[in-house]
């Protein structure tokens, strides 16, 4: 999933969005980064897993931050597994399914969307990695088969384990691709705590690691 803004509506808090992602190990994760550049479509920024897609923030992110470390705290670290390239029929856009972990990725969404980090999903929430798109439905085919190709070339394992997850603020008045690192939570048993960064009470100019 690529981390468009969240949509405000004029009653909105003026928080900006938030949302909660993990990036791949090397060599799985530059190779699907190298994949995503080369597909085309929307912008590329490090190939990632999203657990809360983007959304509307009710609280200053920093208290944000220190509610999802409160429901990691009781989450272990786990494996997941990539399989197939696959197409998103309403948006043109293709991904990379998730196997094993799936069901595991399904109950952490929805153990962490609620409360004041609640959002009503644009779209179902599906556990996959974004690769590239959208494309115009004369390139699909083609587009398709070379993700197919290289992916099922790549000779890499497509099983990786999540030990940490990214918490990515961006403030209201930036643009849809700045992403800025707020925190890194690792989970239980790989760390003793949690480190965070300081957020100003004003927002920072745009900018920061994109997702």
């Amino acid at each position: 999933m690529n981390l468009r803004p969240a949509k405000f509506s004029p009653e909105a808090p003026t928080w900006g969005s938030f949302a909660l992602v993990t990036y791949l190990p090397d060599p799985l994760g530059s190779f699907l980064t190298g994949l995503r550049q080369s597909l085309g479509g929307l912008s590329h920024p490090e190939a990632h897993i999203t657990f809360l897609p983007p959304r509307a923030l009710a609280l200053p992110p920093e208290s944000a931050s220190r509610e999802v470390q409160k429901i990691l705290c009781s989450v272990e670290p786990f494996e997941l597994e990539l399989g197939s390239v696959r197409i998103f029929p309403e948006t043109n856009i293709f991904y990379l399914s998730v196997e094993t972990g799936r069901r595991e990725l399904l109950q952490l969404h929805d153990t962490l969307n609620r409360g004041q980090l609640f959002a009503a999903e644009s779209f179902e929430y599906i556990p996959h990695l974004t690769l590239g798109g959208p494309l115009a439905t004369d390139d699909l085919a083609g587009g398709l088969e070379r993700a197919q190709h290289a992916w099922k070339s790549s000779g890499l394992s497509p099983r990786f384990r999540v030990t940490e997850m990214i918490f990515l603020w961006q403030p209201g008045n930036c643009s849809e691709s700045a992403w800025t690192r707020i925190a890194a939570h690792p989970l239980p048993s790989t760390a003793i705590q949690t480190s965070t960064a300081g957020v100003p009470s004003t927002a920072p100019p745009c900018g920061g690691r994109q997702s």
